[in-house]
């Protein structure tokens, strides 16, 4: 019986793929378990393909009582994968991602003055443990057409948008932490950048100017004592 083993990590994008993982082969006949071996499934002699296959040799196809053994294969979980998907002798391993959320936050009374900008830069950052400072991952534009769109309780406009299918881990299976900002130099004009966690607020003052009302009384200098 051949098992394949499928990679789904972009080449091993990460650079954490192992040489070899160990499957187990389980034969059973009924609730009984009538067959167990382990091997080790390695990769291939200068071959940097991302499918790999182990054949087990002399598996026996009957058991005691000429009842057919059931085959199934299962594999320890690797490191900087997500839990093997199993689909008969075929497992396959995905590279572990996460996504983070952020939130754009408009507090311009419904953009009253009409000078919120149509697009934000969002600058994704991560780091290790080991770093002192967070580093730049890459710059997006977000607006209102590649985010989710809506209004808060004090009708406040959210842009939500996500960054996704980011690496868990470095090439060394070590953890990254990330975060999203909005750089100073991409803060929009007349707006003020506030952040608390995954959400970042700008604010703009609404424009304001002060009148003079002015009351004219005709009435030859309050003659009959009515004025209030």
């Amino acid at each position: 019986l051949t098992v394949t083993k499928i990679w789904d990590d972009f080449d091993d994008a990460n650079g954490i793929r192992p040489d070899s993982v160990s499957v187990t082969l389980t034969g059973k006949d009924g609730n009984d378990t009538v067959y167990e071996e382990t091997k080790p499934i390695s990769k291939p002699e200068g071959n940097a393909t991302n499918t790999w296959t182990y054949t087990f040799l002399n598996v026996p196809t009957y058991a005691n009582g000429g009842h057919t053994i059931s085959y199934s294969v299962t594999e320890t979980q690797v490191k900087g994968y997500e839990a093997p998907e199993v689909e008969g002798l075929r497992v396959t391993n995905t590279l572990e991602s996460i996504n983070i959320p952020v939130t754009k936050k408009w507090v311009d009374d419904d953009n009253r003055d009409g000078i919120r900008p149509t697009m934000v830069k969002l600058t994704l950052q991560r780091k290790l443990d080991s770093d002192t400072d967070f580093t730049n991952v890459k710059t997006v534009e977000v607006n209102a057409s590649n985010s989710t769109a809506s209004k808060d309780a004090n009708n406040d406009t959210l842009w939500a948008y996500t960054f996704e299918n980011l690496n868990k881990y470095d090439a060394n299976g070590n953890e990254y932490e990330y975060r999203v900002v909005e750089l100073d130099a991409n803060v929009p004009d007349d707006y003020d950048m506030t952040q608390s966690g995954s959400v970042i607020t700008n604010t703009h003052d609404i424009a304001t100017s002060n009148l003079t009302v002015t009351k004219i009384w005709d009435d030859f200098d309050d003659a009959n004592g009515i004025r209030p």
